[in-house]
């Protein structure tokens, strides 16, 4: 028990991290290919360098994806080491909300105290919507991951007046950028 007194901050945030990777994950291997638009371009991507690198629809790499790559080679990594099963391409995404999760405890952690960023995270993980993007193989989870990475750096950027942490917010903007284009400066 005294373990627990000791770190119940992170032990509340691993529970709060459990929580989100199963309801992020939680039966994706029955929701098929997902959007099966994104599963053809993986699936075409699969079959060589070129199309991995632009991203191509068709296998001939004639047709491109209207989206950038970044998503799309996270996903097309993790279906030539898993196989190109719809859980393959969805589980990347379900990690990413796991880690948007953790960044967005670490980011109001570090303004507001543990009790908030705790807070913060278990609302994000609780989000319906937030569940049910990131049980798609759409390219909104690894965008929101991305988006909250670039945030975080820039609150540390803010506090401690490292340009450092200002070029790793924008590094981290731009694979935003590179992962749904013009809405990652939504933020």
């Amino acid at each position: 028990m005294r373990i627990l007194r000791k770190h119940h901050e992170a032990v509340a945030l691993a529970l709060i991290l459990l929580l989100a990777a199963f309801l992020s994950a939680y039966r994706i291997w029955d929701l098929g290919y997902s959007n099966e638009f994104y599963a053809a371009s993986v699936k075409s991507m699969l079959t060589g360098w070129k199309n991995f690198f632009f991203a191509s629809l068709d296998p001939g790499g004639w047709i491109t994806v209207d989206k950038p790559p970044v998503s799309l080679w996270v996903q097309t990594a993790f279906a030539k080491v898993f196989g190109f099963y719809g859980w393959s391409i969805v589980l990347p995404q379900s990690l990413a909300a796991v880690g948007t999760v953790a960044v967005i405890y670490r980011a109001v952690k570090r303004q507001f105290g543990g009790a908030a960023g705790l807070i913060s995270a278990l609302v994000l993980a609780l989000s319906p919507i937030f569940i049910i993007v990131s049980k798609t193989n759409n390219t909104d989870s690894v965008l929101i991951f991305f988006m909250a990475l670039s945030a975080w750096a820039m609150v540390r950027a803010c506090e401690q007046g490292r340009l450092r942490d200002l070029v790793l917010s924008m590094v981290f903007l731009g694979i935003a950028y590179n992962a749904k284009t013009l809405e990652a400066f939504l933020i």
